[in-house]
């Protein structure tokens, strides 16, 4: 039990005791896909310094279940605002009306899944994870320092991805 006084900060914990276990197993490919709680710790606080810069307070999620879905949800926790997982087989005309009651400006999905769904009501304002991810992947010493500092620093972790101030 974590006495953590929010979501994100629980999480944070959470994941920081499981830093080298699978903690999500994913098997939405031919391939399960496993990641290690420290992985996903790092890639979603990283992901979540982008969603952070958007003012919106509410911010869509519009990926299936798996890995994406929670590096998605992660993301939006950890950047101190509300995720809300969108239903993407709604008709048209009840995820527009919905979008425009929650205030949603910013939706997070995948290019592909964007592909799949031509007819979502997609918002001006995209944020596709796989392209995300594909640059953080590629900034691995930023991933492996972040990695080192959940380790090592928790606290200077938590302060220096704003996780006290949400």
């Amino acid at each position: 039990m974590t006495s953590s006084t929010n979501l994100p900060k629980a999480l944070f914990h959470s994941l920081r005791r499981n830093l080298f276990l699978n903690v999500v197993e994913d098997y939405s490919r031919a391939e399960p896909i496993r990641i290690k709680g420290w992985a996903l710790l790092a890639l979603g606080l990283m992901i979540s310094k982008k969603v952070r810069n958007y003012k919106d307070l509410r911010i869509g999620i519009a990926l299936p279940p798996g890995i994406a879905g929670i590096l998605g949800n992660l993301a939006v926790l950890f950047s101190g605002k509300i995720p809300v997982n969108l239903n993407l087989t709604v008709s048209r005309e009840s995820m527009t009306d919905s979008l425009r009651e929650a205030e949603i400006d910013v939706i997070i999905s995948a290019d592909k899944v964007k592909k799949k769904f031509p007819d979502f009501p997609w918002t001006d304002t995209f944020l596709d994870l796989g392209e995300i991810i594909e640059t953080q992947k590629s900034k691995k010493i930023s991933l492996i320092f972040a990695a080192i500092q959940i380790i090592c620093l928790p606290k200077v972790s938590c302060k220096r991805f704003k996780l006290d101030q949400i």
